[in-house]
């Protein structure tokens, strides 16, 4: 069976039934509960349909997750709204997956890599601010938001949670942002950045403070590489892994059809490379 199919997703969250996890957002999780429990959490940056197919196997199983979209000025909302309405339809959580901070400064005219001076910096904080209220209200239209999670450029040198450095996001109603909001010496993190399970030369920004390298785990074993999809399903199977897990998906990886599989592990590759070489 090949990785990265939703065939493959299927038999992962099955396995994480049968081995007696519950399933919650975030907004769920923040309000307490905290047992032996997975959060879903998929960034949908593109290909929506592919996400609102991993929400049915989900409705199918009686899971809720939790999808994360990007909104942008240029381009608004980037999921379908059919499908953004189908998704929250069937019970999932919607968050805000923001990169305001990033493309704020990215318009001050200086180029990705050169210094920006504090006055421009402040500016495009003042940007940044009125940029996240207007998406925000954008997606709230649809759903009543309370979660966000940061989205970010690795080619950009800026890290859209330094937003909060100087603004106060609970001030806009937000109660969770995963990365900021989760102590994660508790809960445990895994994402499919870069393709692979285990993708750090290639993983700028999609980081925890605390257990984002998977050697430092507390398992129930020893050791733990886990490269593939497979290597979490059989560690989940034996009862290896601990009570409390984000699963971090990007549904544009995953899909049964061979031609965009394969453009998607080519693409993919080749931006593991190049990550890798920029960011030694």
């Amino acid at each position: 069976m090949r990785d990265f199919t939703l065939d493959t997703y299927g038999h992962l969250i099955s396995a994480l039934v049968e081995t007696g996890y519950s399933f919650c957002t975030f907004e769920e999780f923040m309000a307490g509960q905290q047992s032996r429990v997975v959060m879903l959490r998929h960034d949908v940056d593109r290909h929506s349909q592919r996400a609102l197919v991993m929400a049915v196997m989900e409705h199918e199983r009686k899971i809720k997750a939790s999808y994360h979209i990007r909104v942008t000025a240029g381009r608004g909302i980037h999921a379908e709204i059919s499908v953004l309405e189908k998704i929250i339809e069937m019970g999932h959580e919607i968050a805000y997956h923001y990169e305001d901070l990033s493309r704020a400064l990215n318009k001050t005219g200086h180029s990705r890599f050169s210094r920006i001076s504090q006055e421009d910096f402040r500016s495009g904080i003042e940007m940044a601010k009125e940029s996240f209220r207007h998406n925000l209200d954008l997606l709230r239209q649809y759903y009543p938001v309370r979660v966000i999670s940061m989205h970010g450029d690795p080619l950009s040198p800026h890290d859209n949670r330094r937003l909060w450095d100087y603004v106060n996001y609970a001030d806009f109603g937000i109660i969770c942002e995963p990365y900021l909001d989760i102590d994660y010496d508790r809960v445990f993190y895994f994402t499919d950045t870069g393709r692979r399970w285990d993708a750090s030369n290639a993983n700028r920004r999609d980081r925890v403070l605390q257990n984002s390298d998977t050697r430092g785990i507390r398992l129930k074993r020893s050791t733990c590489d886990f490269h593939s999809t497979f290597d979490l399903i059989r560690s989940v199977s034996s009862w290896e892994m601990p009570d409390r897990i984000v699963i971090n998906t990007h549904p544009q990886r995953w899909n049964n059809d061979i031609v965009p599989w394969l453009k998607e592990l080519v693409g993919q590759n080749v931006k593991n490379v190049i990550k890798s070489a920029l960011f030694r």
